[in-house]
């Protein structure tokens, strides 16, 4: 089970191995200073070298802040020497993108606990989907949602599938062979490259927003994109 903590200054006194497996709650992740800078968005199907990348079929955009799009190429490459490529499925989502999908969850969640009262629906929710009147990473051009795959874009097996909200998708979950050494090779080579993960999602990396932030006890870094 995943640790939940709703404290900014207990989270970043844990170790970066305890904050890999810890959920930072709402509202507390929104405490976390922010120092905005003046960076372009880029489109990282444009921008990354030729064949770097594989991606989704059905991805909206690749936007993404130049210095994400600058770590996320450096990650790719180091993981071309294991003859696998990342396959991405979702960069930057407009404010409007990222409130339906906030709704889109809630309702999946309400309809597999309904059990759960609104207050409980919406920290649940917030687990997996970010409050759209916040600040949320992916409207910030600073979050990744991706994968690994081989040369012909069949994916690695992470245990669970890319946006599933089961509780075996969040970094603490004990998972078989040969996901457990799947998930530890993206989350080696995200680290490596300056990205924070998130406690409940195995595909999603961030750098400059408020998850990152509260990471690496640093100021966030961008603002929203209006698209």
């Amino acid at each position: 089970m995943t640790p939940i903590l709703t404290d900014l200054v207990a989270y970043q006194a844990l170790s970066a191995e305890q904050k890999i497996i810890t959920h930072l709650a709402y509202p507390a992740v929104l405490d976390v200073p922010r120092d905005f800078v003046d960076e372009p968005v880029v489109t990282l199907a444009e921008y990354a070298p030729e064949g770097i990348f594989l991606f989704w079929e059905e991805i909206r955009n690749t936007l993404l802040r130049a210095s994400v799009a600058d770590r996320l190429i450096e990650a790719a490459t180091n993981l071309q020497t294991h003859w696998l490529f990342f396959k991405i499925y979702e960069t930057y989502r407009t404010p409007t993108q990222q409130r339906r999908e906030f709704a889109e969850v809630r309702e999946e969640i309400r309809a597999a606990h309904p059990e759960l009262d609104e207050a409980q629906l919406y920290d649940r929710t917030s687990q997996f989907s970010a409050d759209p009147d916040t600040l949320p990473p992916h409207c910030t051009g600073a979050a990744i949602d991706l994968t690994i795959a081989d040369k012909n874009g069949i994916e690695l097996d992470m245990g669970t599938p890319l946006n599933s909200i089961d509780a075996a998708s969040s970094h603490a979950a004990k998972l078989p062979s040969p996901a457990c050494e799947n998930r530890a090779l993206l989350l080696s080579l995200m680290l490596d490259a300056g990205f924070a993960p998130h406690a409940m999602e195995w595909w999603h990396y961030s750098y400059g927003d408020i998850r990152w932030a509260s990471y690496q006890n640093a100021s966030v870094l961008y603002d929203i994109v209006e698209g």
